[in-house]
């Protein structure tokens, strides 16, 4: 009975197993996504410096003082906003869909 007792504590005392503490809590996990250099967006983070995140992503391909923006081949489009003082405000991603010809008449 006292060993049923020491088991049951050190369960609850042990913490989260490691799939829960990966997922923070979600009761489902998402599949994983294949991590390519269109995907590195998941890495910022909110109030990063803009060296931080040129070192994580690279050169964006165009910028202004609070927006840079990267494009890849995969259609993924990737907005980093930053505030006045340098730091990442927002991230923004989207795919854009392919593109099949329509047929004509």
């Amino acid at each position: 009975m006292l060993l049923i007792i020491l088991i049951a504590l050190g369960v609850a005392f042990s913490g989260p197993a490691p799939a829960q503490a990966a997922d923070r809590g979600s009761a489902l996990q998402a599949p994983e996504e294949p991590q390519g250099p269109s995907q590195a967006y998941r890495s910022i983070t909110l109030r990063m410096t803009k060296e931080e995140v040129r070192r994580l992503m690279g050169k964006p391909k165009q910028s202004t003082d609070t927006l840079w923006l990267y494009t890849y081949e995969d259609g993924t489009t990737v907005e980093v906003i930053f505030s006045k003082k340098r730091r990442v405000t927002q991230v923004v991603h989207y795919k854009k869909q392919r593109q099949f010809p329509s047929k004509g008449k």
